[in-house]
């Protein structure tokens, strides 16, 4: 019976350390995928993208500067014609920069009097980016009608799209490289005649980004012009400012 009874304490005290021992193993921590790409990177490329779609824009406004002038008679020459034209930017606000280059084709509408009323715009753009978070080079078209050009309009409206692609170099977490793109949508996009800065309108984006790792991730954002320089962007419930 000693010897039953010296087992049967043996197993009694190891059962619980068994136990313990599977206990510990489930217990530990499961090692996550790495995502596509972090919630940081995202607002980077975000900005970046929106920079570049509101400053297209804008250029846009200045190409049409020299299709509406205050000479009727000259004004009304542009009627139904096509132009091409090249205009570049220069965007730098912190330590974001982002040098752009884009060559449009346009269309002069005009109303019954032979007045410019819109612009029916396409461009092809090139450009580099430097930022704090990742530096690149972007690719983009835009198509859409810039309308406002008549004398007694104070702003230009802007309705549109701009695809957007890019090569991206992350400079924090894995530094990971990026392929991003980005379809945003422009809507109702104001642009004051005396500053050609923007004041106001709205946009939706899609973005899709492949890392150099090979995964890809997609994700949605909106913002607002906000009219003070400024525009709010939305990810995922998660708001942020940026200096447009």
């Amino acid at each position: 019976m000693k010897s039953i009874t010296n087992y049967l304490t043996l197993a009694a005290f190891c059962i619980p350390l068994v136990m313990a021992s599977c206990k510990k193993e489930e217990a530990q921590p499961q090692v996550q995928e790495q995502e596509a790409m972090s919630e940081q990177e995202a607002e980077a490329v975000t900005e970046i993208m929106a920079i570049a779609a509101i400053e297209d824009v804008e250029a846009t406004a200045e190409a049409a500067e020299s299709y509406a002038p205050s000479d009727q008679e000259i004004a009304r020459t542009f009627c139904g014609e096509t132009f091409d034209t090249t205009l570049e930017f220069h965007y730098q606000y912190l330590t974001l920069n982002v040098d752009y280059v884009t060559s449009w084709g346009l269309k002069v509408n005009c109303n019954n009097l032979n007045i410019p009323k819109s612009l029916e715009v396409t461009g092809t753009g090139t450009g580099n980016v430097t930022a704090a978070l990742m530096d690149g080079s972007l690719n983009g078209a835009s198509d859409g009608l810039l309308e406002g050009l008549l004398p007694d309009k104070d702003v230009y409206t802007f309705n549109g799209t701009y695809a957007g692609t890019g090569t991206l170099q992350s400079k924090v977490g894995l530094k990971n490289s990026y392929s991003v793109i980005a379809t945003v949508s422009l809507d109702d996009i104001t642009i004051d005649k005396e500053t050609l800065f923007v004041t106001g309108g709205s946009g939706t984006m899609a973005i899709e980004a492949t890392s150099s790792t090979g995964k890809t991730g997609a994700f949605t954002a909106t913002f607002i012009i906000n009219g003070d320089g400024t525009a709010t962007i939305e990810i995922n419930g998660n708001s942020f400012t940026i200096h447009l």
